[in-house]
C-alpha cells in the first residue's frame, strides 16, 4: 500500500474571540495516510499556553477563559510517515461589548417606539374626532336649510245674521279658499291683519213656503 503525504490542512477558528469567553482553534487536513499528528504552537510566544487544551488526534485547541496574552499568530502542523504540512492563523482577542451601553440603547429604542406609538394614536383621535365633527355641523346645516312644509288649511267661518241666514266667507291661502271662520283653528282673522284678502260669497235665502234654503 502506498503512503500519501497529509494535504494542505484548514485552519479556523470557533468563537467571538471575546475576552473572558471560550474560544476553539481548529485544524483539518483532507488528505493523507494515517495516522495524522495535530501539532499547534505559537509563532512568535513559543508554545500553548498552559491555560489551553490541546488535542492532538483532532487537531483542536481549545481555550476556556480567552485574554489578550493568547492573542497572535498560531501555527498548526500535520504530519505522518510520509511528510507534513501546516497552515496558519491569527488569534484575536477582542473586547467585549459594553453591556451599560447595550442596555441604555434598548431602554432609549423602547421609549423612543412608545413615543412614536403615543403621536401615532393621538393623530388618529384627533383625525376621528374631526370626521365626527365635521358630520354634525353637515346634519346641522342641512335641517337649518331644510323649508318648512307647505300646509294648505281650510277653515270655515259662519256667521248667523238676526235671521238665521249663514253666511260664510273665504279666504284665499296658496291656491286654496279658507273661509274667515276658522273650524278648529285658534286665531280669527282680523280687518287689520296682513293676511289673505277674504272673497265674500251671498248668502243664501231660506224659503219658509217650501221648508228648504234656495
Amino acid at each position: 500500500m502506498i503512503s500519501a503525504r497529509p494535504s494542505v490542512p484548514k485552519c479556523w477558528v470557533e468563537g467571538g474571540e471575546l475576552i473572558g469567553e471560550a474560544v476553539s482553534l481548529h485544524c483539518k487536513s483532507a488528505k493523507g495516510s494515517p495516522p495524522l499528528k495535530y501539532t499547534w504552537r505559537r509563532e512568535s510566544a513559543g508554545p500553548i499556553p498552559a491555560a489551553a487544551t490541546q488535542i492532538s488526534v483532532t487537531g483542536e485547541v481549545k481555550i476556556s477563559n480567552h485574554s489578550k496574552s493568547l492573542a497572535g499568530f498560531y501555527l498548526c502542523e500535520v504530519n505522518n510517515a510520509v511528510g507534513a504540512e501546516h497552515c496558519r492563523i491569527n488569534l484575536k482577542a477582542n473586547k467585549p461589548p459594553n453591556r451599560a451601553a447595550v442596555i441604555g440603547g434598548t431602554i432609549v429604542g423602547s421609549l423612543l417606539l412608545i413615543f412614536i406609538l403615543l403621536v401615532f394614536i393621538v393623530l388618529l383621535y384627533w383625525k376621528l374626532s374631526h370626521i365626527h365633527r365635521c358630520g354634525k355641523d353637515f346634519s346641522n346645516e342641512i335641517r337649518e336649510d331644510a323649508l318648512p312644509p307647505d300646509s294648505h288649511l281650510v277653515c270655515r267661518y259662519t256667521s248667523r245674521s238676526t235671521s238665521q241666514h249663514p253666511q260664510d266667507t273665504y279666504y284665499q291661502v296658496g291656491g286654496t279658499e279658507v273661509s274667515s271662520f276658522y273650524e278648529g283653528c285658534n286665531h280669527t282673522p282680523s280687518s287689520n291683519s296682513h293676511g289673505p284678502t277674504p272673497v265674500k260669497y251671498t248668502a243664501v235665502e231660506y224659503d219658509s213656503k217650501f221648508g228648504y234654503a234656495v
